[in-house]
């Protein structure tokens, strides 16, 4: 027994004075965080079709699992963290990311979002299983420098042009229900156990995120190679098992992520790990350039390893760490299409 149902968030971004704009304050030297917010399009999907306010209209279990899909903490991270609202200060482990076209702040912004929600229920009908399948249309923000600087010098007075590249993503998750009741409202009656971690990429095969090792201080550890087949449970199992409980940290402890990537290209990529950001709160919002380990041939490209370290912020709530690798021309030069892809691992912080 399976039901597909389909909802599609889309924001208008058509705003024809937006390079003007960006020029005009750009030339005023304000500092890169303020040269961010007002340059990049801060886009937030309104889903037309979603439950906001559940009441009466939740009148059925797959009606319940949307909402329920819909409003755990847990999921909702990652796009607060996959959408960067535009351009983002590159935080950068070894100094810079200067090449070609010097790059002051780069990021993306989701300007439609297609979700697609099969459910299929096992035949006693006490628990579900939903595969979330979710098209991205957005835009990859370069604000960059024509000349060379250093990287101490990078802020909202070098950038000189600001680049938009359109893009397509597909991102899958999966998460499984449990029946928790049998009473009239659905609501009360479904909870959600376990959920996959977040795999996507646009529609091409040249750079792709074959493994990702998510470590913390304190000792755990999670190596992922099939995000939609990884599992964790949204809460900590009565056997008391904790390997595959969604990751707990504490404040300000260091996180260690290590990436195997494929890429078709010899250069560098660009990689990086964008975390901090709550569900509804995306002040804490960090993009951090990952470091190159190594590289070496293999049939039709190159295998690399890159690995980023950091540390959680001071404030309680489930985050998202989205990696994402694209190659290292696509931010460099101004006609190149984008090519991507992502990993996302949810964490908790105590």
């Amino acid at each position: 027994m399976n039901t597909t149902i389909q909802l599609t968030n889309k924001t208008n971004n058509n705003n024809p004075h937006r390079m003007e704009e960006f020029m005009k304050r750009s030339k005023m030297a304000l500092n890169i965080a303020a040269l961010i917010a007002l340059v990049a399009l801060f886009f937030v999907g309104c889903d037309e079709n979603s439950i906001t306010d559940p009441g009466d209209e939740v009148g059925t279990d797959r009606e319940a699992m949307i909402y329920l899909i819909e409003q755990d903490e847990a999921i909702g991270s990652f796009d607060a963290n996959y959408d960067e609202g535009g351009a983002q200060t590159i935080e950068s482990q070894e100094g810079g990311i200067a090449k070609t076209i010097y790059p002051v702040a780069i990021g993306s912004g989701v300007e439609s979002k297609t979700r697609t929600v099969e459910i299929t229920m096992n035949e006693t009908e006490d628990s579900a299983y939903a595969n979330v399948t979710v098209v991205v249309t957005g835009t990859l923000y370069i604000a960059a420098s024509d000349d060379f600087f250093n990287w101490w010098e990078r802020d909202s007075s070098q950038v000189d042009t600001l680049i938009e590249k359109p893009f397509t993503e597909t991102i899958t998750r999966n998460v499984v229900f449990a029946r928790v009741a049998n009473t009239e409202r659905p609501l009360r009656n479904w909870k959600v156990v376990r959920i996959s971690l977040v795999e996507g990429s646009t529609p091409d095969d040249n750079i792709s995120i074959e493994k990702m090792t998510f470590a913390t201080a304190s000792g755990g550890e999670l190596v992922v190679e099939d995000p939609s087949e990884f599992y964790l449970e949204r809460e900590e199992p009565s056997n008391g098992q904790r390997d595959r409980l969604i990751p707990h940290t504490n404040q300000r402890e260091q996180i260690t992520a290590t990436v195997e990537v494929f890429s078709a290209y010899q250069d560098d990529d660009f990689v990086t790990v964008t975390w901090g950001a709550l569900r509804n709160n995306r002040r804490h919002l960090v993009k951090l350039e990952m470091s190159l380990v190594s590289s070496s041939p293999t049939e039709g490209g190159y295998d690399k390893v890159y690995e980023a370290t950091w540390r959680t912020a001071p404030i309680r709530g489930f985050r998202h760490a989205v990696v994402g690798a694209v190659p290292f021309h696509v931010v460099t030069d101004d006609a190149t299409p984008v090519e991507k892809s992502s990993f996302g691992v949810p964490y908790f912080v105590k």
